[in-house]
């Protein structure tokens, strides 16, 4: 029974990830854990770890998602089994990111883009070149940061060649607008943005790049349209990330048409957000 349990336990998690169905059921992962910790299937331990380390980072441990995480990568190490040791990566670089550790972040993406490489995976690889390049333009430094775009960029043209991955090149470009919205490269961003429009029916914009429009739209005074946007982008918020961003830009709109209440509003919810984020991160380090 126990065999079977571990076994269903690994099966359905693989099929509700690549379902990209959300992974939150930690006891289902945790009989697969068990089983294979002692089974002496070692690829299948390494798939469990990783999964347990993907359902907790999903819930919001990221202290145990690090450990899951950690496991599968070095039993993957320690086998060579490269791809799997890419996806271990991969998951640590983005566990990194919410706790805002770049370095970190880039050294694990590097990691993942080596072994996808090793692993001849490589529609995985080009994916985790553009992680990589958002990882760079994440961070404080303008030098890093045009690496990032330049990263990112040459993936880009790389998935528009015949015939272009229309995935993987909305991709990229999801990726670029954030990374010139932080140079306030305006202009190239708004680019991008129409870009994605026309990719929509394959890859659904997000809350960020709504967000980043209506900051295009603000800097050039068009405060109705800045705020259309923002509504677009609140109407799409996920995470507290989001939110925390739209927020941000309320704040600039109402400072700019001087309306006292809806900028107190604004930053009491921004505080609350911020609140929940630093008490979170303060139970469950990293």
């Amino acid at each position: 029974q126990r065999r079977e349990d571990g076994r269903y336990a690994l099966l359905r998690s693989q099929a509700t990830h690549k379902a990209y169905l959300p992974l939150d059921n930690d006891s289902l992962i945790g009989l697969a854990v068990d089983y294979y910790t002692s089974s002496g299937d070692e690829v299948s331990l390494i798939k469990s770890f990783y999964y347990q380390g993907v359902t907790y980072s999903t819930l919001g441990n990221y202290e145990k998602a690090v450990k899951s995480a950690m496991h599968s990568r070095e039993l993957a190490r320690s086998i060579h089994a490269d791809e799997w040791h890419a996806r271990a990566s991969e998951l640590l670089a983005d566990i990194m990111n919410h706790a805002y550790m770049w370095d970190e972040a880039i050294r694990y993406s590097s990691e993942a883009v080596r072994h996808y490489a090793i692993a001849g995976k490589e529609r995985n690889h080009l994916f985790a070149l553009c992680d990589l390049g958002t990882n760079y333009a994440n961070s404080l430094s303008d030098e890093d940061r045009m690496h990032g775009i330049e990263l990112i960029d040459s993936v880009l043209t790389l998935s528009s060649k015949c015939p272009g991955d229309t995935i993987l090149m909305a991709y990229c470009y999801s990726a670029l607008m954030p990374a010139y919205m932080e140079l306030e490269r305006y202009n190239d961003a708004d680019s991008i943005f129409h870009a994605l429009k026309k990719l929509e029916e394959y890859y659904p914009l997000q809350s960020l790049a709504y967000s980043g429009k209506s900051t295009i739209e603000f800097s050039n005074g068009n405060i109705e349209e800045a705020l259309r946007f923002l509504l677009i982008a609140d109407s799409l918020a996920v995470t507290s990330s989001d939110s925390a961003t739209i927020l941000c830009h309320y704040v600039d709109i109402y400072e700019n048409i001087h309306d006292q209440t809806g900028i107190i509003k604004s930053l009491k919810k921004l505080l609350e957000i911020q609140n929940n984020t630093v008490t979170d991160r303060l139970r469950q380090p990293v």
